[in-house]
């Protein structure tokens, strides 16, 4: 949907909420949940979508027939698609996805190929004269990496695909950009490694990578690279990462790169002072499950400590404790709570981040695609989950409605102005 108040910003919820590996269970959700909370959110004007699909659902999908009657049960309903959420692979529910989501990374070619068949379904269905995002894996996952370098392939792989997004543009008109969405312990998870990689690979040897294959000068390809390449912004990662989005966001703008779309969601947050802390730990270990990977990074003293995942911050938190040398720090958690809310029992949320991250558009260049991205409803504890999802997804396009109409301004348009990196 068009946020109101602007000509070209438009708000959606991310279906990697929804279980489905088969286009058929994707098309099915679409039908029982998407179309009804289409009707309550914008039930007088088209609604867009945030499509994910797994490799196997694209491979499906991309079928021109398929396709074809895709676009008219869209037309029918009400219904346009301007994202795809292209970070999980697959197998993205009821299975233990953990370290896995980050599988495969941009030195795979399997994530190449499926990146560049999202592109071309995107092309195919976002409407005429809009823009189409992607987001993806912030290149790979720390912990895969051992000794060999593999920033070479890597950029190697996303300057293939810029190549594949330009030739879209040429053929078709539409412009398709991806986003690397950093995430805590990714390969690139905070906002000075974003810098890095760009300044010193992306407009550096990747822009030569391009200028080799295409033959175009320098300007034309770095142009190229800033329009279809850039990252998406996760209002939960960063506000585990204790990044200030007005900070953060204004820095990405003076480096030259883009904001290809801008994720909603929520962390948790604990305080745990020196004395006190056996009731939020368990709190806590209450979001402790098997299914995602729900990194901690904790603030003692302002230096900065990260953890893999929840339990090992817990086991490592007893054992001092234990020891009888605890002392008091901050904890928050990589897991998406509903945005709506400003406390989980004991615990606090990063909801003031997204209300930042809203207030900090008016002064930036703004973003065209705001995507809500709470996929946990079945994980969370049961205090906290649905009882009818529909009812749960309204609530927080209504809460994000609100929150941006509070906002000094609210985002209108997508590219960013032209800077040197």
């Amino acid at each position: 949907m068009r946020v109101p108040g602007t000509a070209a910003a438009h708000l959606t919820y991310s279906t990697n909420m929804h279980p489905g590996e088969t286009w058929a269970q994707v098309f099915d959700t679409l039908q029982k949940v998407t179309v009804p909370i289409r009707q309550r959110v914008s039930p007088d004007a088209p609604f867009g979508l945030g499509l994910w699909l797994s490799d196997r659902a694209s491979l499906e999908l991309v079928a021109p027939q398929r396709l074809n009657e895709f676009r008219a049960f869209c037309a029918h309903h009400g219904l346009y698609v301007f994202t795809i959420n292209g970070f999980p692979f697959g197998g993205f529910h009821r299975q233990r996805v953990k370290e896995d989501v980050f599988r495969p990374d941009w030195g795979d070619p399997r994530r190449l190929a499926y990146t560049n068949r999202l592109a071309d379904i995107l092309a195919a269905l976002v409407p005429p004269g809009m823009e189409g995002s992607i987001s993806t894996v912030p290149c790979s996952f720390k912990a895969f990496i051992r000794s060999e370098d593999p920033t070479r392939r890597i950029l190697g792989h996303l300057i293939d695909h810029v190549i594949h997004l330009a030739r879209i543009c040429d053929d078709t008109g539409t412009v398709v950009h991806l986003g690397l969405e950093p995430e805590p312990l990714g390969l690139v998870e905070n906002c000075d490694e974003v810098i890095q990689f760009f300044q010193q690979h992306v407009f550096g040897e990747g822009v030569r990578l391009l200028m080799r294959a295409t033959g175009w000068n320098e300007p034309d390809a770095l142009a190229c690279v800033r329009r279809h390449l850039g990252i998406c912004y996760d209002t939960c990662h960063q506000a585990v990462q204790y990044e200030e989005p007005a900070d953060a966001l204004a820095r990405l703008s003076r480096a030259g790169i883009r904001v290809s779309k801008l994720q909603i969601s929520s962390a948790v947050q604990a305080m745990l002072p020196e004395t006190g802390t056996e009731a939020t730990l368990a709190e806590l270990e209450r979001f402790v499950e098997p299914t995602y990977l729900h990194q901690v990074i904790e603030s003692r003293s302002g230096a900065l400590r990260r953890y893999p995942d929840l339990a090992v911050a817990l086991a490592a938190a007893r054992a001092e404790l234990a020891a009888g040398h605890f002392t008091a720090r901050e904890w928050r958690v990589h897991f998406h709570v509903p945005v709506f809310l400003p406390r989980v029992g004991r615990l606090a949320t990063t909801r003031d981040h997204i209300e930042r991250t809203f207030a900090a558009l008016a002064s930036l260049e703004p973003i065209q695609h705001l995507e809500i991205e709470t996929y946990t409803w079945d994980v969370l504890p049961p205090s906290l989950q649905a009882a009818n999802l529909v009812d749960a997804v309204v609530r927080e396009f209504a809460w994000v409605l609100s929150a941006l109409r509070t906002a000094t301004t609210v985002p209108t348009a997508a590219v960013p102005k032209e800077r040197h990196a």
